[in-house]
């Protein structure tokens, strides 16, 4: 008998931990109160627990605490980094294959002054450090480089990327987003300046994330929202006491578990894959020896992905990154030179601490019993 649905999409989106549920639900209920309110005890209590969690997050991440940014995601804190420190007249270098939250941005950068260059990616999605030393030309350059690819899974080799930025004077700042809670994260060990965090890839709540940036960098951030004085002038609004708890409790949990869920993430995955590599046009994009036991990225040459997953509704994944499906071709696999027909049958299938050995064996049979049909129909058309 079918399940109700398998959840192969977690680098879209974690299913919140226990944990954080539980803090969520505890500051909600009975924690309730306004960090900045502290004529009282509830507002003082609850500035104490905004400073546990910011403790929490700096130690867990190699970083001071003052360094510790919190706001809605990455997309902000990708934002507030880039926008506070990329100036016109200097020069900004991203990969080809970063979050449009970076690509974006600094397309709107060169249309006042800055130069903006996107460095080159080899066939396994991994940065060209020719290309990157070649792109960093003038002073006052920014380099943007994601920690791992929201896409395919494949993790940078960012202390390099750093020594080859302190080597000519750049700042580097990373994304961490797909990263955090899945494998070892720390601004001092990577040689970066600042971090990207997004509390919803690890089991987090939506809404949640940080930006993390050296002691040195904190009195260059310029604030995107203003009118408050929260995060030391840096972000303004109410803080969000129950979802900064939440994503810490999260961070505590995945820290605590990395090491067994990565085990286990990739025996799933090895089972997946070894389960329908003799299927029909089956093949992988980037390389699998630098990449997130939680990914899967290829498809079925020939098999349209957005076809196939119409097709099993029941198996939750996606065509490209979630920021992506649905619009034009992946930016990513174009960038790593992927052909357009393997392009158009690429699939994300991402594990998470809470997919089970059930969810895997459903999956490799109902991508058993539809690929081979999808495949014969494409043939024959």
């Amino acid at each position: 008998m079918t399940r109700t649905s398998i959840y192969l999409d977690a680098q879209a989106t974690e299913k919140p931990r226990p944990q954080a549920l539980a803090a969520i639900t505890h500051h909600l209920t009975h924690g309730f109160g306004n960090p900045s309110a502290t004529a009282h005890d509830r507002g003082r209590s609850a500035l104490a627990r905004l400073e546990n969690a910011r403790s929490i997050v700096a130690s867990h991440l190699g970083a001071c605490t003052d360094g510790v940014i919190f706001c809605s995601g990455a997309s902000e804190a990708n934002n507030l980094f880039l926008k506070s420190l990329v100036q016109p007249g200097g020069s900004f270098v991203a990969s080809a294959i970063e979050h449009k939250s970076v690509l974006q941005p600094g397309e709107a950068f060169s249309q006042i002054g800055t130069r903006f260059l996107t460095c080159d990616v080899d066939t396994d999605g991994r940065v060209d450090l020719d290309d990157l030393r070649r792109k960093l030309i003038g002073a006052d350059t920014v380099v943007s480089i994601m920690h791992a690819n929201n896409e395919t899974g494949v993790i940078q080799p960012i202390r390099d990327i750093a020594e080859v930025c302190r080597d000519h004077g750049a700042i580097l700042h990373v994304d961490a987003a797909q990263t955090v809670g899945k494998i070892p994260v720390s601004l001092e060990k990577l040689g970066a300046d600042a971090l990207t965090v997004s509390g919803h890839k690890f089991g987090g709540p939506v809404g949640s994330g940080a930006l993390i940036v050296k002691p040195d960098l904190i009195r260059s951030l310029v604030p995107l929202i203003i009118g408050g004085g929260q995060e030391a002038g840096i972000r303004a609004g109410t803080t969000p006491i129950a979802l900064i708890a939440g994503m810490s409790s999260a961070l505590d949990a995945a820290i605590a578990e990395m090491k067994s869920s990565a085990n286990r993430m990739l025996s799933y995955r090895d089972t997946l894959m070894a389960g329908v590599q003799d299927l029909p046009g089956f093949f992988v994009n980037g390389t699998m020896d630098e990449r997130l036991a939680c990914n899967f990225s290829g498809g079925f040459e020939g098999v349209d992905a957005n076809l196939l997953m119409r097709q099993v509704p029941t198996l939750q994944m996606s065509a490209g990154s979630a920021c992506t499906t649905g619009r034009a071709s992946s930016h990513v696999l174009e960038a790593m030179g992927v052909s357009e027909a393997r392009r158009r049958a690429s699939l994300r299938l991402s594990i998470s601490w809470s997919t089970s050995k059930a969810d895997i064996a459903e999956a490799i049979h109902v991508l058993r019993t539809v690929v081979p049909r999808l495949s014969d129909r494409a043939s024959s058309a």
